[in-house]
């Protein structure tokens, strides 16, 4: 039986019609921003003289900024924060949105050892259209060095 165009036309609008449910789905459950753990309050640096300097990370609400010079740089976009409370430190894991498509999410593990410094622990990227995960090892990239920081005191401390 050859197909007609009715029919052709009915399965492309079924198709749309998911789609757009699918759609107004995910909206409907992406849900508001979280804050971030109060244990990733203030400003994290590697040194006290980029503590002094005012550079460092800044773990927000709508993304982890990298700041320098009062200029905030988004390096992890729309994050959802995880923490683990441990004997000797915490566990935090966040998982975020990669800009470039909107598509893929990643996560990254922070570990904070006993002498309060985050150290990253592991970092993945995933990718739902094939299913697929990279796993980056973390003492391998520059990445990692810019979550082995430590609190930044506070001015009134």
């Amino acid at each position: 039986m050859p197909i007609s165009s009715e029919s052709v036309g009915f399965f492309a609008w079924c198709r749309r019609f998911a789609l757009a449910a699918v759609a107004s789905l995910s909206i409907a459950c992406a849900g508001p921003a979280v804050e971030p753990p109060t244990e990733l309050s203030g400003l994290w640096a590697r040194s006290a003289a980029a503590c002094a300097a005012g550079a460092g990370l800044v773990f927000g609400k709508s993304s982890v900024d990298l700041v320098i010079d009062g200029y905030a740089q988004p390096l992890l976009d729309k994050p959802s924060y995880r923490v683990e409370r441990r004997l000797g430190g915490l566990r935090v894991t966040i998982r975020y949105k990669i800009a470039v498509d909107g598509r893929r999410t990643g996560s990254i593990v922070l570990e904070q050892g006993r002498d309060g410094w985050l150290r990253l622990a592991d970092r993945r990227t995933h990718d739902p259209r094939t299913g697929s995960v990279l796993i980056r090892f973390a003492d391998k990239d520059a990445f990692a060095r810019l979550f082995d920081v430590g609190r930044c005191a506070d001015e009134g401390d």
